[in-house]
């Protein structure tokens, strides 16, 4: 039953691993086609743990837009800029612009990899 529980584990995280680096690459390249890049301000925190949102602050030709920036990391501060991109056409759509989303997809893939290897060589290695 262990040697199952591998698998399943390792092909749910290289499929998460997979989906993550895929919505952000679409939503990222979808901005980027349709919108601009600018730098936006951290005014704010909400939530508490996993559930963490930051709050941001950024100018545009119809004034001041205040959103969630959907990704969060122990180093940002109130303060603190952050480059995204924002939608011409909804000037409340945006997406970080940073790395960590496609670090952590790839990690995750790699860990789920990793899963899947040691179950292979459980499965070839009895003989």
């Amino acid at each position: 039953m262990g040697s199952i529980t591998i698998l399943v584990v390792g092909i749910a995280l290289v499929v998460s691993g997979l989906l993550l680096l895929l919505t952000h690459t679409i939503k990222l390249k979808h901005i980027c086609t349709d919108g601009y890049e600018t730098i936006a301000k951290i005014i704010g925190f909400s939530g508490i743990g996993k559930h963490r949102r930051v709050m941001v602050a950024y100018e545009t030709e119809k004034g001041m837009q205040t959103v969630n920036l959907g990704h969060y990391s122990n180093r940002m501060r109130i303060g603190d800029h952050v480059k995204i991109y924002v939608n011409k056409e909804n000037l409340r759509e945006i997406a970080y612009a940073g790395k960590a989303p496609i670090l952590w997809g790839i990690a995750v893939i790699i860990i789920g990899a990793l899963l899947l290897a040691c179950w292979l060589v459980g499965f070839f290695g009895t003989t």
